[in-house]
């Protein structure tokens, strides 16, 4: 179900379409099939990662949760890859060529989120909609540096076309002079990749040219302040959103301060 969520935050509340409005609207588009991969950290798998399955993720088509360790209380792909910032491009790496290899019919888009961000999952498949699987494309929070085209934010997580990941795997995974698969700032790494198997950016602002996607909680995104270089990084403007009574109509996509905040952000949305 495509829902479009209106946050208005001088009242403190969340609407949504109602139903009769979504089904009017649904002849209009496709729906759009979304795998969600969530990377956990060891240490917060029965924390944050826990809360993400029991909350938003129950919204994505098929989610899959991977984890260095086997743990037999929380289903997860065990990878083999070192803890820690150093291992996160070589684990978001396997991440993909896993689903490539087993789960690449199962959706038309796959995101990557770390499980610490919370997202409005109804949102992001109608921003989605708009495009087709079939073109190698890559959305989030646009920064522009290192790169030509630049890349997304890790933070603000990012989402692949079934044809760019297909360009990933095949092209990039087993080739090192196109794809690194360690050590780096991951969303660096990946951006690099994408760029070189020639997978494009594509627009993930608002109808209004806002951002969509949000790499710091949502505190700092309402009153700020934003750092610096966020602002340097980013392609596209960045501001704090006022509290006196505007709407982020379509936000995707934010990160959450814990494990409490992302249960709250799930009861207002």
């Amino acid at each position: 179900m495509i829902v479009a969520a209106c946050f208005c935050f001088g009242g403190g509340i969340s609407t949504f379409l109602s139903a009769r409005q979504v089904s009017l609207l649904r002849p209009f588009f496709k729906e759009p099939r979304l795998l969600c991969f969530i990377p956990a950290a060891q240490r917060t798998l029965h924390t944050k990662a826990l809360a993400v399955r029991d909350t938003w993720a129950r919204r994505c088509d098929k989610t899959v949760f991977f984890t260095s360790e086997l743990d037999p209380s929380f289903p997860t792909v065990k990878l083999d890859v070192r803890e820690g910032p150093e291992g996160l491009t070589s684990k978001t790496m396997e991440a993909l060529n896993y689903i490539f290899h087993h789960h690449l019919q199962d959706a038309d888009w796959f995101l990557k989120a770390d499980d610490d961000t919370y997202i409005i999952v109804e949102n992001l498949k109608f921003l989605l909609s708009k495009y087709k699987p079939r073109e190698p494309l890559y959305l989030g929070h646009h920064f522009r540096k290192f790169t030509e085209q630049g890349y997304m934010s890790g933070g603000a997580g990012y989402v692949l076309s079934r044809e760019a990941l297909k360009r990933v795997v095949t092209l990039g995974y087993h080739n090192t002079t196109l794809c690194r698969t360690w050590g780096g700032a991951e969303d660096a790494a990946v951006g690099r990749c994408l760029e070189k198997v020639g997978v494009r950016v594509a627009n993930s602002l608002d109808a209004q040219n806002r951002q969509t996607f949000h790499p710091f909680n949502l505190a700092s995104h309402l009153f700020g302040p934003l750092p610096q270089w966020y602002q340097n990084y980013s392609k596209h403007k960045v501001e704090v959103v006022s509290a006196r009574g505007n709407c982020m109509l379509t936000v995707n996509w934010f990160r959450t301060l814990g494990t409490l905040d992302l249960l709250k952000v799930h009861h207002f949305t």
